[in-house]
């Protein structure tokens, strides 16, 4: 039997700015499996925390519809894609009814259907997905979609960047916004081979809850582990979504598996290596969001990553190893829309964006203006342009420029 239990909330920077949350998540079950997604609206675009929350619902609502254990891969992928599609559309119909930009919708997309062991997974950007296997490993179910400065291939990036697959033999999985996946794999762990922080993703994914009082109890914990996060650590909306299987739980491995690793050692070799790349310091960060937190590398002193996991490890009430650290995305149909599959950056691309809709407000504005004031208006600039120089014949052409649109603009208003 599967269960499941989320934690969702806005990180400090939101709360101190009075911006709500741009995650959003929605679960639904339907003939014993579990259909989930969370999506991470981009923290430039002002309407994102709609988009998050349409997406996501749009795309559970979908593949639930539309899914039967029965399906080959082919088909289900084919399910996966079309609710993608139908996700985006949901969100250009949106901002067509609001007169919004489509863009400042903007979100990440990561959905995953748990049936029987079986688990298919779909990807747009930079959230993601972690396992634990029947055998008791952990592994890296998706990828961050991001270019080389770490800008995020969102929804709207289209079916050429869309990643969907599956995994067998799982016994739970964690979906996460990127505030989290930074967390159970932080860049201190990128040079080795073990690159998931387990004693993070255990005290998630390893649960036994089965009544609904145990895991409103345990929903209740995870929240208040989120919330007590330090901001010096992770400032950024926080997201989780757990689904695990009572009924197959993982095999235990070697103590040795779930030690919390050396993070004073491990940040020691960062710096090392940083210092023989370059005399300058290497300035490094894996979150692009105007409201992230910056790089562990860069902020957290070594001696603080220590006191961060021993502040955590009540948690999970039975375990000895929980701790947490800072670390510092073509089948089917298509959107009717469509967008170069070009990377969209959280921030960079802001400046764009809003330059463009500033214009297109500045003209609308202007059409709107009525005759006389608009008459008005290029006669007092024709005479300022007048009597600024004593050279009349040399700006005479200025105001007879002027008084020529004056004109043109007056008759075609009229």
């Amino acid at each position: 039997m599967l269960r499941f239990y989320t934690a969702s909330m806005a990180g400090p920077y939101h709360k101190k700015n009075d911006i709500p949350c741009q995650d959003s998540f929605f679960v639904t079950t339907k003939n014993g499996a579990v259909f989930a997604a969370v999506c991470d609206g981009l923290g430039s675009m002002t309407k994102s925390d709609i988009g998050s929350k349409i997406v996501s619902e749009t795309i559970v609502e979908y593949c639930a519809k539309h899914y039967t254990s029965s399906l080959e891969f082919t088909e289900i992928k084919k399910v996966m894609n079309n609710a993608f599609v139908y996700a985006y559309k949901a969100v250009l119909e949106e901002a067509e009814k609001s007169k919004e930009i489509s863009d400042e919708y903007d979100t990440t997309a990561c959905m995953a259907i748990f049936d029987d062991g079986h688990v298919y997974f779909g990807q747009a950007g930079d959230s993601g997905i972690v396992a634990l296997m029947n055998d008791g490993h952990y592994v890296q179910v998706t990828e961050q979609q991001r270019d080389e400065e770490g800008r995020v291939y969102p929804l709207c990036s289209g079916p050429e960047e869309w990643v969907f697959g599956e995994i067998d033999n799982v016994s739970s999985i964690m979906l996460m916004t990127d505030g989290i996946w930074e967390q159970v794999f932080p860049k201190l762990l990128n040079d080795n081979d073990k690159k998931i922080n387990i004693a993070i993703a255990k005290m998630f994914m390893d649960r036994r809850e089965n009544t609904d009082k145990e895991i409103e109890i345990l929903q209740e914990e995870a929240f208040k582990y989120l919330e007590n996060y330090p901001e010096q650590y992770l400032d950024d909306d926080k997201t989780v979504v757990v689904i695990y299987d009572i009924d197959k739980p993982a095999k235990k491995l070697e103590d040795e598996y779930y030690l919390v690793p050396d993070w004073e050692n491990l940040y020691e070799k960062r710096l090392n290596k940083n210092n023989t790349l370059s005399e300058e310091p290497v300035e490094e960060s894996c979150d692009d969001s105007e409201d992230s937190s910056a790089s562990e590398e860069n902020t957290t002193p070594a001696e603080n990553i220590s006191e961060n996991i021993d502040c955590y490890v009540t948690y999970n009430r039975n375990s000895t190893n929980d701790s947490a650290v800072k670390s510092s995305d073509k089948e089917g149909q298509r959107p009717n829309t469509q967008k170069p599959a070009q990377p969209t950056g959280k921030s960079s691309i802001k400046i764009t964006r809003d330059a463009v809709s500033g214009f297109k407000r500045m003209i609308n504005i202007i059409t709107d203006i009525p005759a006389p004031v608009m008459f008005v208006i290029l006669l007092c600039f024709s005479m300022f342009a007048f009597l600024m120089s004593g050279l009349i014949k040399e700006h005479a052409p200025i105001s007879y420029l002027s008084i020529f649109l004056l004109c043109l603009l007056t008759n075609a208003t009229i």
